[in-house]
């Protein structure tokens, strides 16, 4: 019997498509930047797709812009 995957995810996750770059820096330290949208967002994180390669732990930047068009800059680790 293979062991269950328990989920800790504790935060509603709403279905929402919003435009972001995702920045970082890869192994070999050059930085890398990328234009994506999320997929679904929650109070805790943000599920989107890149086609750079990043691995849990990485440390990334998220910029968007609020409804009134500020620009908003978080720093974010990958979990999953």
């Amino acid at each position: 019997m293979q062991p269950q995957f328990e989920e800790k995810r504790f935060a509603l996750r709403m279905a929402l498509r919003l435009p972001i770059v995702v920045s970082g820096r890869a192994d070999d330290g050059a930085a890398w930047s990328e234009p994506t949208e999320t997929d679904d967002i929650s109070t805790l994180g943000a599920l989107f797709q890149l086609n750079q390669k990043i691995k849990q732990g990485d440390i990334l930047y998220i910029r968007s812009h609020r409804p009134d068009g500020v620009p908003v800059e978080v720093k974010a680790q990958v979990m999953r």
